[in-house]
């Protein structure tokens, strides 16, 4: 499920449509991005990431960024870089193996359960993506509080240094 948020400057009118979060497509969103980043679609750190870890993965939450030159605010996925979780990987693995050699401990399991660890990929944080702006092409950081942000009216606007409100409110999927 997403939130969107509807923003808007009280000074000029500048307009910011903030969809954040993820959606149902998530899975397939993942796959197809991932292949964006290994085609080089997300520059060469994304595309030297997956040479270096085939196995690794991104998240791609929606998330704002902003221009740390221009002040831009824009909605973009976060691409983080991401490798299995080895504490998990070795879990896992373990299980397989008792489960290979017949061990009455693993075979014992309930077999959904059993799927549910082998099929589960879970990832930790390897390294942030650098985002860049699409106006100028300076660095952009993520504003990680960005709601809390935009209630306390420390958005400011690209356009003329006023504050942003949020101005209507929506969940999407």
């Amino acid at each position: 499920m997403g939130r969107g948020y509807i923003c808007k400057c009280e000074k000029c009118g500048y307009t910011l449509n903030a969809s954040l979060g993820s959606g149902m497509i998530y899975p397939q969103l993942i796959k197809d991005e991932i292949e964006n980043m290994k085609k080089g679609h997300y520059g060469e750190q994304g595309r030297k990431f997956f040479e270096e870890h085939p196995d690794g993965s991104i998240s791609c939450e929606r998330v704002v960024s902003r221009c740390t030159k221009c002040g831009n605010l824009e909605p973009v996925y976060d691409l983080n870089l991401m490798i299995p979780d080895h504490e998990i990987e070795q879990k896992r693995q373990t299980l397989m193996d008792g489960i290979n050699r017949g061990d009455p401990k693993f075979t014992s399991l309930p077999e959904d359960r059993v799927k549910s660890i082998i099929e589960i990929k879970r990832c930790v944080l390897y390294e942030k993506y650098d985002h860049h702006c699409s106006k100028c092409g300076s660095k952009a950081e993520i504003i990680d509080e960005f709601i809390k942000e935009l209630r306390q009216e420390k958005i400011i606007c690209p356009e003329c240094g006023g504050k942003i409100k949020e101005y209507r409110f929506l969940c999407w999927d």
